[in-house]
């Protein structure tokens, strides 16, 4: 470093820098003070821009999130709504063809029954079939259920016993 001259009436020393101008320690402690409270402030600012930037970015997260949600859902519904209609119109369409088979079993018997009855002049319910086990056996057969078994007089296991054997001989 070098040294001004002395200036009139001033005795203090005044150090200088390599290009001659003089160095003030205050100077410099307020400039480096200016630079921290800037940096502070810059440090804050971008603070605020991270917080900023992770805001929208959460709220774009919670926007695709929620559309792609409520999309997906929509789409599910409507194939379960379609799955069920089909799976509803296959059970109702077996169920109409199974009902319509056991009603038309149980009618060729009631239509045997009237034509007998019509045939010897008997009125109801003094109508006997001759052969009713075979009868009411093909009939439980025809309409492919166990609810139509017809007990006989001999009493419910023998009248089972007896239509599980005409069966077998149905079935010869």
């Amino acid at each position: 470093m070098e040294t001004i001259p002395e200036q009139q009436g001033s005795s203090a020393f005044h150090p200088t820098d390599d290009n001659g101008s003089p160095v003030n320690a205050a100077l410099e402690r307020e400039k480096e003070e200016e630079r921290k409270k800037l940096a502070h402030k810059e440090s804050i600012i971008i603070g605020y821009v991270r917080l900023g930037v992770f805001a929208v970015l959460l709220t774009v997260a919670a926007i695709v999130s929620g559309s792609v949600y409520l999309n997906t859902r929509s789409a599910q519904i409507r194939d379960f709504e379609h799955a069920y209609e089909a799976h509803a119109f296959k059970i109702v369409e077996t169920f109409e063809t199974t009902v319509a088979r056991k009603l038309e079993a149980v009618d060729a018997l009631s239509v045997t029954y009237t034509a007998y009855a019509q045939d010897v002049g008997a009125t109801f319910p003094n109508v006997t079939l001759s052969s009713i086990n075979e009868r009411a056996c093909n009939t439980r057969v025809t309409a492919d259920s166990g609810k139509y078994l017809f007990m006989t007089i001999w009493g419910a296991h023998s009248s089972v016993h007896r239509c599980d054997q005409l069966l077998s001989h149905c079935h010869r």
